[in-house]
């Protein structure tokens, strides 16, 4: 269960265990390639490559409660059943990183589904102006091994 850690201005904190904040790094394999899918969002007035993942809130239960809820929100809900299928494969192989106390998740997916999310949800979000707080500017499959190239 989510405990208060903190606020800042309007904006509060919690945690589960000592982990603050989670997130899921998808991948396949297609054409001898290994292709991470990330989110490119605003920063500032940039544009950024990011995992897909963030803060715990108060309504998280579990580590993977956080990160199937912010893969949701952060790909438009476009896969919500086959993402919280994948509860328990999502916990197998992760990634500690202790100084931000973020966990990631290492998730191999295939298929034409997932292949295809980044162009199903960009088409969806073309025009769209960002509400609410989705500062998600499109989901992209970059190379592994190319990442300054794309």
């Amino acid at each position: 269960m989510a405990t208060f850690v903190k606020r800042v201005g309007e904006v509060e904190y919690f945690k589960i265990g000592e982990l603050r904040a989670a997130g899921i790094i998808p991948y396949l394999i297609s054409n001898n390639e290994v292709k991470l899918l990330v989110n490119i969002e605003m920063r500032g007035n940039n544009l950024s490559h990011n995992i897909i993942g963030g803060k715990i809130d108060k309504y998280d239960n579990l580590i993977s409660g956080t990160m199937v809820r912010e893969f949701n929100e952060e790909t438009g809900y476009l896969i919500f059943d086959k993402i919280n299928m994948m509860r328990d494969i999502i916990m197998k192989e992760t990634i500690l990183l202790e100084k931000p106390k973020y966990l990631c998740s290492l998730l191999k997916v295939e298929g034409d589904e997932w292949e295809n999310l980044p162009n199903l949800y960009n088409k969806m979000y073309k025009n769209e102006k960002n509400y609410l707080d989705r500062e998600s500017h499109c989901l992209k499959w970059i190379n592994l091994f190319n990442f300054n190239e794309e």
